[in-house]
């Protein structure tokens, strides 16, 4: 069983290529794209609807990153994208404030 940020499901292939390029390019999460949850079967999806402290930073980034002009925005998410850090993982370790 795989682990999702967010699943995207689609029957028409060219609105999958979309989706799959924008989530690539703008996404930091883990994603999924499928044909249909008959296809795919929805219980092979574990989505993780509400996120921690960790992943609460992706939506503050998202947020403050929309004020930012398009060739600074892209400069930003580029920049954010090589960080590569695994929010989800710091998430589940860290669960507990102390």
């Amino acid at each position: 069983m795989s682990d999702y940020s967010i699943a995207f499901i689609s029957n028409e292939a060219v609105t999958r290529s979309y989706a799959n390029e924008f989530l690539t390019e703008k996404w930091l999460g883990s994603f999924k794209v499928a044909s249909s949850i008959n296809s795919k079967r929805l219980e092979n999806f574990k989505i993780d609807f509400d996120g921690g402290p960790f992943t609460a930073i992706l939506y503050c980034w998202d947020q403050a990153r929309q004020y930012l002009p398009i060739n600074t925005r892209k400069k930003f998410d580029k920049y954010l994208k090589n960080l590569n850090i695994n929010f989800q993982y710091f998430d589940k370790k860290y669960n507990k404030n102390l």
